[in-house]
């Protein structure tokens, strides 16, 4: 039946076992002795089922929540400088204006095509009415002119109709109708079927001139949708000239701080899309309300890091003060090169006691393994390149291979090798093999 010890007894414990394993070898060396060889006492204990918690300590590095390099989107002449390093500037402030005459005349070029533009469009459109009322006018006419061609075919049809009746009456009876009346009926007949034919060429007449006057809109239409395009091309070319004299004054694109400036009143600035090689930017810009932590975390920790976790980071400058943040993001994916997880915490700077670039000592406090088997770290063993505990069935020693999770420092997770009722060796295992037959002390765990 083992005993047990509380684990303030441990150190005196270790010391005792071996102790004991010394006498235990020169009882053995000693053939003439008539007492039999002790067995070896070794410090045992069970695995027990715990929450597990650790944290990773790792170096980190602060940056700028955003930082930029500000550009000229046009080339020109550096014509003032409004601010210097350590500067800070609202979002939108204008940090410098350049002076750039060639932009300038291609805006006064594009101005002037733009007002030619639109005078002629503004002609094209007067023309466009002019033409309509042309076709109003025609149109009127040929109706007055339809309407009097009908008017001259029921004049037409009336005297010949009369004619006709006269005609007859005459043949029958010549003494009814005078002759000289007949060809009365006879001429009034012919002069209207004269006014009739008058009237459908003026009718014929009339239809042409519509059919020309439609031409004449359609083809003034046509035109006027021409300058309009124009127009519009020259107020879009005018416009495009303008935004790009705007470039000339370079504002922050957010609130923050100058930490550098490239360049100097009167320097040429050339287009940053001229050529990469060849842009300067005018100042570097950071946010600094709020900077970034960022840790590379090896991949041995980095399937125990996630968001949420608790950071506590310690800066040079800050003396012994701590800060704490929470990890906000990670790559979700290893640097093939380095082997590590990066890892950002957002951190507070409203005071503006932090400076981007500065290194933090950095303590994350990884999500706690909740009911887990544990065995404490001094019982791992490795053999022929795996690990392994002792364990002590009935009296002897026996070597058992063990697959491990979370490691918690003083603490181990065991996945696979042991059930949890096997009493495991954690002090003397260095004098024993396996199959010897030892006797135990159980240290109680708490």
């Amino acid at each position: 039946m083992p005993t047990r010890l509380a684990p303030l007894a441990l150190s005196a414990l270790a010391g005792a076992v071996l102790a004991t394993a010394g006498c235990d070898r020169a009882a053995r060396a000693d053939p003439g002795g008539a007492a039999p060889t002790p067995r070896p006492h070794v410090l045992v204990t069970r695995p027990a089922r715990r929450t597990l918690a650790r944290a990773v300590e790792l170096p980190g590095t602060l940056r700028a929540w955003q930082e930029v390099d500000v550009y000229a989107r046009v080339g020109g002449y550096l014509q003032a400088l409004h601010v210097d390093r350590g500067d800070r500037v609202e979002a939108g402030q204008e940090l410098a204006v350049l002076h750039v005459p060639d932009v300038e005349a291609a805006l006064a070029g594009a101005e002037a095509r733009a007002v030619e533009a639109g005078a002629g469009a503004e002609r094209a459109a007067a023309e466009v009415q002019s033409a309509r009322a042309d076709l109003a006018r025609v149109t009127a006419e040929g109706e007055r002119t339809a309407a009097a061609l009908g008017a001259a075919e029921a004049e037409l049809v009336l005297r010949r109709t009369l004619a006709r009746r006269a005609q007859e009456v005459h043949e029958q009876a010549r003494d009814l109708i005078a002759a000289n009346e007949l060809d009365e009926a006879l001429a009034r007949a012919a002069t209207a079927a004269a006014r009739r034919d008058e009237a459908a060429a003026l009718v014929r007449a009339c239809d042409a001139t519509v059919a020309a006057g439609r031409a004449k809109v359609a083809v003034a239409e046509a035109r006027a949708r021409e300058a309009q395009a124009a127009a519009r091309s020259a107020e879009a070319a005018r416009d495009a000239q303008r935004t790009l004299v705007g470039f000339a004054s370079l504002r922050a694109p957010f609130a923050g701080v100058v930490t550098e400036r490239f360049v100097h009143p009167g320097a040429m600035v050339p287009s940053s899309t001229a050529s990469a090689k060849n842009a300067t930017p005018v100042v570097r810009l950071a946010d600094d309300a709020v900077l970034r932590l960022e840790v590379a975390v090896p991949d041995a920790d980095a399937a125990y890091v996630g968001t949420g976790d608790r950071v506590v980071l310690r800066v040079r400058e800050l003396g012994e003060r701590t800060l704490e943040a929470t990890v906000r993001r990670t790559s979700r994916a290893l640097d093939p090169r380095t082997r590590t997880l990066s890892v950002e915490a957002d951190v507070d700077n409203a005071a503006r006691e932090l400076l981007p670039g500065m290194f933090a000592s950095v303590r994350i406090e990884v999500r706690p393994r909740e009911d887990v088997l544990t065995i404490p770290a001094e019982a791992l063993q490795a053999a022929r390149g795996s690990l392994t505990v002792l364990v002590v069935r009935e009296g002897r020693v026996a070597r058992v291979p063990v697959r491990l999770g979370f490691d918690a420092g003083d603490l181990v997770e065991v996945l696979e090798g042991l059930a949890g009722d096997e009493l495991v060796v954690i002090a003397g295992a260095a004098l024993v093999k396996e199959g010897d037959e030892v006797a135990v002390t159980e240290r109680e765990e708490r």
